[in-house]
């Protein structure tokens, strides 16, 4: 074992000599240049070796070199190549510094950079990679010039340049550079486009916290940027472009600063307003001065978003601060980070930092958004567990309300028993006092006074227990069935018929219930039924009575009918009488319609009509304990 891991340390020993050895060969190493000469020329093509050619060392920065300077210059720059390797070599610049190049290697064009877009549009400035063929190329010492046009006012000029072989330089050099400069840029918008869909997604659902929309907006309108940095759209007419470009740019920065506002809980109608009017003005502006060729406007422009940015971000951590609003600390870092990397981009368009470098702004907007967002998520947070614990607590609250009124509905409930039990009591009282208790002492009179024999005072024995009876089958539920109040009435007149001598007929059909059959209306249709076989069986010397129930379809109302064939009577000579009288007064008082037909010497026919069935079913069936025949006839 430890002789094959000394076997495997000399193996990697030997190869990484070799990948030095190799990476010591100038043919094979990227060769970085910082040194050139410029002359100032508007030639086409380029000047002669006895032109003034002047040095410089790159970066060549023009607001630094030559400040006001506008037009086009040339640089030289050498480059060796090995006499035994003569290959195709990449040309590398880390970013698009003036507004055209052109390449030539030993007075042969190599290629433009027209293709990469102006950079003063778009304010990226991405690597340029140029492919020199090796038929351009000589052995030994290479001569590259490069045509430059641009002005000292957009910060053009001439970065550090690197050439070599292609595959070393496209990933040592632009590639990093690349991912760095566009692909982040890239991501960045594609990563705030997914949130700004989905706050303005959940903010649709609920349409109720304004930050969710703005939050929304504001990552959609930068992720639009984002699209535009990296993909400049192609039109020809400059205006319209500069104004398509700087609209898309800036469009972020009212959303922004509104969203600020909302995450502070203050709301400026007149504020948002201006800023929006404010806006509108300056795209105008951009496209008809087009800001390309003043930068001094693009520059104010862009420092008042700057400090626009700065001031809300500020206002809102000190309302973050006074509140203890954790997340709103990280707003304080993002506003650091925009401070710093915004100086940082001011020192290097001023020529304090180095020309080469990347601008930084374009890295901390999307951190700031972020952070942002996670503000308006904590209160949107924040405010859900506050309505959940309303809603906790209404709830409990509600349960308690129910509670209450249940327990006051049982109160209510048991004093509404306790009051029918004290009527029905009272009513059960004036029925004995009035009937059985008038009624005994008028037979305690007739025997205190001999007047009356036995078999009358028998008679009036049997009524008074009858009406005992019936009081007392007046309290029996019976749940709405009206057969069995006349179920009882046949069963306690069965033997008084029987004795009579008289033909009974019963004609109960099935009946639908009733749901105010009180014992009150019982008793009061039992004293009706019963006193309309009474006055048969005494006075009308019938020979046969008749009992019918049934239901009258059309009227919705349960009809009873006692009908006899005695002598009758005239019922207009008999309203003195107590008996008629005390049946209507007894219907009216449970609201129900009665009718007496009769003449001497056709029998009487009394009929009581009880309403109260809205919707009656076309057939109703009797318990097994109380189904009878249509007709029974008792002797």
């Amino acid at each position: 074992m430890t002789q094959t891991m000394r076997r495997l340390a000399v193996a990697l020993a030997l190869l990484s000599a070799i990948a030095a050895a190799s990476g010591a060969t100038p043919a094979l190493r990227p060769m970085s240049i910082e040194r050139a000469e410029f002359v100032l020329s508007d030639a086409q093509h380029p000047p002669a070796d006895s032109a003034p050619w002047q040095p410089i060392a790159l970066p060549d920065n023009w607001h630094v070199s030559r400040p006001g300077f506008s037009g086009a210059l040339w640089y030289r720059l050498h480059f060796f190549v090995a006499s035994e390797i003569v290959r195709t070599h990449t040309l590398y610049l880390p970013r698009n510094s003036a507004a055209e190049f052109d390449f030539y290697v030993n007075g042969n064009l190599a290629g433009i950079s027209r293709g990469y877009g102006d950079p003063r549009l778009t304010e990226l400035q991405r690597p340029i990679l140029l492919t020199v063929a090796s038929a351009l190329l000589r052995p030994g010492d290479n001569v590259l010039q490069i045509r430059a046009v641009g002005s000292s006012e957009h910060r053009n000029g001439l970065s550090r340049l690197t050439i070599g072989p292609g595959l070393l330089v496209r990933s040592h050099y632009y590639e990093p550079r690349f991912d760095l400069q566009i692909t982040s840029i890239a991501m960045f918008g594609a990563a705030l486009l997914v949130a700004g869909l989905l706050a303005l997604s959940v903010w649709w659902a609920e349409r109720r916290e304004p930050e969710l929309l703005w939050f929304g907006v504001t990552a959609l309108a930068w992720a639009v940027s984002a699209y535009l940095l990296v993909w400049p759209p192609s039109v020809d007419n400059p205006q319209v472009r500069q104004l398509l470009l700087f609209t898309m740019q800036h469009l972020y920065v009212v959303p922004l600063t509104v969203l600020c506002l909302r995450i502070g809980s203050a709301r400026y109608r007149r504020l948002e307003t201006a800023l929006w009017c404010a806006f509108a003005a300056t795209c105008v502006a951009a496209g008809l001065l087009s800001f390309a060729r003043y930068p001094v406007l693009a520059q104010s422009v862009s420092v008042a978003k700057l400090c626009l940015t700065i001031a809300a971000l500020a206002w809102l951590v000190r309302v973050g601060i006074r509140e203890h609003r954790w997340p709103l600390y990280s707003l304080g870092l993002a506003l650091v980070m925009v401070i710093v990397l915004s100086g940082y981009d001011w020192a290097r368009w001023m020529g304090y930092a180095d020309f080469d470098n990347l601008w930084l702004q374009h890295f901390a907007m999307p951190f700031l958004i972020l952070a942002l967002g996670a503000t308006g998520l904590e209160r949107h947070l924040t405010m859900s567990r506050a309505l959940e614990s309303s809603k906790r607590e209404l709830e409990q609250r509600v349960a308690e309300k129910v509670g209450e009124v249940e327990q006051t509905y049982r109160q209510m409930q048991d004093v509404l028993h306790e009051q029918a039990v004290l009527r029905e009591r009272q009513r059960i009282m004036a029925d004995m006092h009035d009937g059985l208790g008038s009624s005994l002492i008028g037979l305690l009179s007739q025997v205190h006074g001999r007047s009356t024999d036995l078999p009358q005072i028998e008679q009036r024995l049997n009524d008074m227990l009858t009406d005992l009876r019936a009081i007392v089958d007046s309290l029996q539920p019976v749940e709405g069935d009206l057969g069995v109040v006349l179920g009882n009435i046949r069963y306690r007149m069965s033997k008084v018929i029987e004795d009579s001598g008289v033909r009974f007929n019963w004609r109960v059909e099935a009946l639908p219930p009733l749901a105010d059959l009180t014992p009150d209306k019982v008793l009061s249709i039992q004293r009706i039924v019963l006193e309309a076989l009474s006055n048969a069986l005494g006075h009308a010397m019938a020979s046969s009575v008749t009992v019918s129930a049934s239901l009258a379809q059309q009227r919705h109302a349960i009809v009873i009918v006692v009908a006899d064939d005695g002598v009758g009577f005239d019922p207009a000579a008999t309203k003195r009488g107590h008996g008629l009288r005390n049946m209507r007064s007894r219907a009216q008082r449970i609201g129900a319609r009665i009718d007496v037909d009769s003449a001497p010497g056709r029998g009487a026919r009394v009929t009581l009509e009880l309403p109260g069935v809205e919707d009656p079913p076309h057939a109703f069936e009797l318990p097994e304990r109380r189904r009878e025949s249509p007709a029974v006839v008792i002797k």
